[in-house]
């Protein structure tokens, strides 16, 4: 068990997190984080009348649903995938760093207005699809789908 693993998705080698050698962090935690940060922005813009609490913990909620993905995976439940092999520590640290990001925009902005969403909202899926990009680039997985065409029409 490591606490950061120094997985690079944007060039091979460090460590990786996997069922048999798990990770609480890595570099996809930055991901995580930023969706966190997204999420609550998101929450907070549209349902203005539910308290910061309240938006923090449907983010907690949401994250967790996608983290059952990763669970279904190592539980036999769903065959190989593209992130069939993350472990169960690496779920929970996600989730940890992900209602960090939550906290980070609570702290950060009293106020969601479209502007921050738009930057936040953009940044965030920019970044995720430059991670997802070089990972599938790296890789050539299988469950890379539509990313593995388009990498190969560049």
């Amino acid at each position: 068990m490591k606490f950061w693993c120094t997985e690079n998705p944007l060039r091979d080698g460090g460590d990786r997190d996997s069922v048999k050698s798990p990770c609480l962090f890595g570099s996809w935690s930055l991901i995580h984080l930023l969706w966190g940060f997204f999420l609550y922005c998101i929450l907070m813009y549209k349902f203005k009348k539910i308290s910061r609490g309240m938006v923090v913990m449907m983010v907690i909620l949401i994250h967790t649903i996608y983290e059952l993905t990763d669970m279904f995976f190592y539980l036999g439940f769903v065959g190989d995938g593209l992130w069939s092999n993350n472990s169960p520590l690496n779920s929970i640290g996600d989730t940890i760093v992900c209602l960090g990001g939550s906290l980070s925009a609570m702290i950060l902005f009293k106020k969601i207005n479209k502007n921050i969403l738009k930057i936040v909202g953009g940044l965030t899926i920019v970044m995720n699809l430059f991670f997802v990009m070089n990972y599938c680039q790296r890789t050539s997985k299988q469950g890379c789908g539509i990313m593995n065409k388009f990498i190969k029409n560049k």
